[in-house]
């Protein structure tokens, strides 16, 4: 935003920015926070994606403007094979926010379910995926119309965080 509020100046331009609920509250960005606040006070305005963002914005002076998130379509996933068993999938990334450890203690619970949880198993430590017991498909990164499809073959959604001002 720093880069674009200094074309925008130059140039006298508005500037808009979209800021995603981690500028705000992951420990990553922290560092940004007086940054951000300088600089989303002189933007023509400040999109954000939950109640909580808004109000931090406009608490900075900011002209908020709250763009929730559109929900997809089912056209939009594609097609897979229906599950053989009950399934839940496990929307994810692997963040460190995200308790995976917990998770896999409660899959072992879960023997006749398949648990597909999506991510970059990468970011998992070695020992935690080849602990995982067999009913747990890690299943990487996906295509967004793949990920969508095992939304849509899924007995079940979740999505875990120790966040709780993060955006599932």
């Amino acid at each position: 935003p720093m880069a674009c509020w200094l074309w925008c100046a130059l140039r006298r331009r508005d500037l808009v920015v979209d800021c995603h609920t981690g500028a705000f509250h992951s420990r990553r960005w922290v560092w940004a926070r007086p940054l951000h606040r300088w600089v989303l006070k002189r933007a023509s305005a400040v999109l954000v994606h939950n109640d909580d963002a808004l109000a931090l914005v406009k608490g900075w002076g900011a002209a908020g403007l709250l763009v929730p998130d559109d929900l997809p379509l089912s056209d939009e996933a594609q097609g897979r094979p229906a599950p053989t068993r009950p399934m839940i999938v496990v929307a994810g990334s692997f963040d460190d926010n995200e308790p995976v450890r917990l998770v896999l203690d409660a899959v072992r619970l879960l023997p006749e379910v398949e648990v597909r949880l999506t991510g970059d198993p990468e970011l998992i430590a070695p020992e935690v995926r080849r602990g995982a017991p067999p009913n747990a498909v890690f299943t990487g990164f996906l295509p967004y119309p793949a990920f969508l499809g095992e939304l849509m073959a899924a007995d079940v959604v979740a999505a875990f965080s120790t966040d709780p001002q993060i955006m599932n």
